[in-house]
């Protein structure tokens, strides 16, 4: 369960699910079928995927961008994607730049990280500008943020819909449509907190030291 501290992240968060429930009871494809996948990971700063941090640590929210349509549609990918992003300030800080991937990096870092627990207006478009042709259907980095470990809890990390159109709209190929924000599918993910090692190591010792003064009090 997610020890989330802060209201505006739960509110983003039920929001979501709700928008994904709808989505997945509705049999209609112009209201039920994610169109591009926008995927959340944590890792380490060397890009390895962790689900544990200990307190303090600096690790990495990485997001992944994907155009999700099928084989029906031959020439495919993403030519930009921009979304917001919200985190749980009590217990993760931002902790460094933005840095994109290399498919995507055509533009210079826009977003807003003024308000703790949200990154607004996030993302970028192809390196190419598309002049190379569809990136395909291929998953691809858009960008990560590095961020501390404050706390010891579970911190959550959430995607929601960019909200300066037509500046910040997710575009796909051929034609650079604009997707609607009910088919993407922002991700999700979360890392659990645990104190630093030392710590562990502190409080052992602490224990021994007890339990020897209390053996000598017997004798």
């Amino acid at each position: 369960m997610l020890a989330i501290g802060s209201v505006r992240f739960c509110t983003r968060l039920a929001a979501t699910l709700t928008i994904g429930a709808v989505l997945v009871a509705s049999s209609s494809p112009a209201q039920g079928t994610y169109v591009v996948g926008l995927r959340f990971e944590v890792t380490d700063t060397g890009g390895v995927p962790v689900w544990e941090v200990s307190l303090a640590e600096t690790f990495e929210l990485r997001v992944f961008v994907q155009d999700l349509r099928g084989l029906t549609v031959p020439d495919r990918g993403v030519g930009m994607a921009f979304l917001d992003v919200f985190y749980d300030p009590p217990l993760v800080s931002i902790a460094g730049r933005v840095t994109f991937g290399p498919e995507y990096a055509a533009l210079p870092d826009q977003s807003d990280r003024s308000t703790p627990g949200e990154i607004q207006n996030i993302g970028n478009a192809l390196t190419d500008f598309g002049f190379g042709g569809p990136p395909g259907p291929s998953e691809f980095l858009l960008f990560l943020v590095p961020f501390q470990a404050d706390t010891v809890g579970t911190g959550g990390f959430l995607g929601a819909p960019a909200d300066n159109s037509p500046l910040t709209d997710v575009l796909i190929w051929p034609s650079f449509f604009a997707v609607p924000p009910e088919n993407i599918a922002y991700g999700f993910a979360s890392v659990s907190i645990v104190p630093e090692p030392s710590t562990f190591v502190l409080a052992a010792l602490a224990l021994l030291g007890l339990a020897f003064y209390a053996s000598r009090r017997k004798r």
